[in-house]
């Protein structure tokens, strides 16, 4: 019978500045709270009120380019979250006490850090005479960090990897 609310305040901004009619540099900022995962927060039915919400600060900065013949947009990102949680998987556990059948369970794994560059092309066929075509491409290369782990998280993946892989299947 436990409930919880609570409003969140998440600002975003951002501001651009276009050097002439073909190059632009923005840049942006957003601060981004988030209910800590469910799974967490009810501890498989043991309520743990004193779990903190997922926080993040997130800046993006980049350039683009935009003439008849090609678009492009290049730009860097890093997100840093606090009290992050993620989901592990341990297939020797499954079915056990905090574990579902097939061997998942989320934890609160502690502060991460993502960044990362991204790189987008547009090659519109206006220029051809083919009206409304357009090719475009993307790539992603990022980074994910974990700079503070919560030391009972560690001693769980540490345990369970002599019986076999565990690993952290998905970032929430």
């Amino acid at each position: 019978n436990e409930s919880r609310s609570r409003t969140f305040l998440q600002p975003k901004g951002g501001i651009n500045y276009n050097f002439n009619e073909n190059l632009n540099a923005f840049a942006n900022y957003a601060h981004v709270e988030r209910f800590v995962d469910l799974s967490v927060y009810y501890n498989q039915g043991r309520v743990n009120p004193n779990v903190q919400d997922e926080k993040s600060n997130q800046f993006e900065l980049g350039l683009g380019w935009n003439s008849e013949k090609i678009k492009a947009k290049a730009n860097y990102y890093n997100m840093a979250w606090e009290n992050k949680s993620a989901q592990i998987f341990d297939p020797n556990n499954a079915g056990t006490a905090g574990y579902d059948r097939n061997g998942y369970k989320s934890e609160l794994i502690g502060t991460s850090k993502h960044e990362g560059i991204e790189l987008e092309v547009t090659l519109p066929f206006d220029w051809l005479g083919v009206k409304g075509l357009e090719l475009t491409s993307s790539l992603t290369m990022n980074r994910v960090s974990l700079l503070r782990v919560i030391s009972r998280t560690r001693r769980a993946v540490s345990r369970t990897a002599s019986r076999g892989a565990p690993f952290i299947r998905s970032w929430r």
